[in-house]
């Protein structure tokens, strides 16, 4: 029987959403193959063991930036999701931005703030600030004010990393699933999220209580679809990615590329997919595997 290691990270923000995504997985693998959870780099004997396949579920800056793919590399393993180089780009949501924006999406206003650098470049308020290179929205704040924006970019670059300062755009968030998993690259879902909070964050875990994720049909954004693919190639992203929007009007505002989405039961992929042939991501998850397991 084939043997899988997931791959965990022991200490991080986002620990809790990472170990539930390595959880679900295990529980749906198990049942075709022998699957091993490991916290990196608490437990590191994964490297020096033989497993016919690696699978990294770890969310945020230094493991979804292409670290542990790098190792992986490096010690000659086979691994699922992007290559180390696509991990690099998307974590960094400006470049992301810049690039994307080079290719026919749209973009909102974004610049960085950072130690070195305070300058103002006057975006109207209200202004979106999270940090550069970590998860979805851990430590995302609106504000309203001048005072608010350098408390929260302070924030941000005393515990973390530099900020991200961005329009702000009130809207509709839209989420989309892209996959190459029958080796043409092609948009398997799109959904809508709708909730009665103003945004997910990680201080505000419960959220999904009240969310509605409703199915959008592909055609609905047939003035995105080639753009979205052109960049999941350009940037040579594999297996599965996820593109998040905020739509305003007839417009798509693109926000950032998660290379490693969330997996657990209530995740936004796996709700995706519901609504696709593999009605959920258990038969997706086996699908993925079975192509990578066997190269």
């Amino acid at each position: 029987m084939k043997k899988i290691a997931i791959i965990s990270w022991w200490t991080s923000w986002e620990r809790e959403a990472s170990l539930e995504s390595a959880n679900n997985i295990k529980s749906i693998l198990e049942k075709k193959y022998i699957v091993s959870i490991y916290d990196y780099p608490h437990e590191i004997e994964f490297l020096s063991k033989k497993y016919d396949l690696y699978i990294p579920i770890i969310h945020g800056l230094w493991w979804e930036d292409g670290e542990i793919t790098n190792i992986l590399e490096n010690y000659g393993k086979k691994y699922l999701f992007t290559s180390t180089q696509g991990h690099k780009i998307c974590i960094n949501k400006f470049i992301t931005n810049k690039i994307v924006s080079n290719n026919n999406l749209t973009t909102p206003q974004t610049y960085i703030r950072t130690k070195y650098n305070k300058t103002n470049h006057n975006i109207t308020l209200p202004v979106f600030i999270k940090p550069n290179k970590m998860g979805s929205s851990m430590f995302a704040n609106i504000a309203n004010t001048n005072e608010e924006v350098e408390i929260f970019c302070q924030k941000i670059i005393n515990q973390y990393d530099d900020a991200l300062i961005a329009e702000y755009i009130k809207g509709n968030e839209i989420s989309v699933i892209v996959s190459n998993i029958t080796k043409e690259t092609n948009i398997l879902s799109a959904l809508r999220i709708n909730t009665d909070k103003t945004f997910y964050t990680e201080e505000n875990k419960e959220l999904w209580k009240w969310v509605l994720f409703t199915p959008i049909q592909i055609a609905e954004i047939k003035t995105i679809e080639k753009s979205i693919i052109n960049i999941y190639n350009k940037l040579q992203l594999k297996d599965v990615a996820r593109f998040d929007f905020i739509q305003k009007d007839n417009l798509y505002y693109f926000l950032e590329i998660n290379t490693i989405p969330g997996m657990s039961t209530h995740s936004i992929l796996h709700n995706g997919l519901l609504h696709t042939d593999y009605k959920g991501l258990e038969n997706f998850i086996l699908q993925l595997v079975k192509n990578n397991i066997w190269v």
